[in-house]
């Protein structure tokens, strides 16, 4: 997009957090908020942003703000994102990075690469099925 002409004072720390992720990561941002959908697994969601890493390859990036700590859920849910991209789009992802930026001065970020896409898949559909299991009834009445 367009640089803005001018960034709010409010907005400074946290575009400056992120000018600072980006000269960090090596990964060049070619999308922002792209939705997605499985048909296979009936879920969908909005992935932040997708890149192209210094090999060339598809790196998705979700970003968090939090105050701290990473989790494995949002290993889970970029995991399902990069694969409902693969079906939407056609296009593999096999790196996902978690960018926490933090809710307080001094905003700072922290990028935290997922360790197998894979896994991280086979984990959020056994979580999806216990979610969608508990939804139903488990007593005759």
């Amino acid at each position: 997009g367009e640089q803005p002409d001018i960034v709010p004072e409010a907005l400074l720390p946290a575009v400056g957090a992120f000018s600072d992720w980006i000269k960090k990561s090596q990964i060049s941002v070619i999308q922002g908020d792209t939705k997605v959908f499985s048909l296979k697994y009936n879920y969908g969601g909005a992935l932040d942003a997708l890149g192209v890493g210094d090999e060339g390859e598809f790196v998705l990036v979700d970003f968090k703000t939090s105050k701290s700590g990473k989790y494995n859920e949002y290993a889970l849910q970029t995991a399902a994102y990069a694969v409902a991209f693969e079906e939407t789009y056609g296009v593999e992802i096999r790196r996902a990075v978690v960018v926490r930026f933090s809710k307080e001065q001094p905003v700072e970020f922290e990028a935290t690469e997922v360790k197998s896409v894979n896994k991280s898949f086979k984990a959020f559909l056994a979580a999806k099925e216990l979610s969608d299991l508990m939804k139903e009834k488990h007593f005759i009445e």
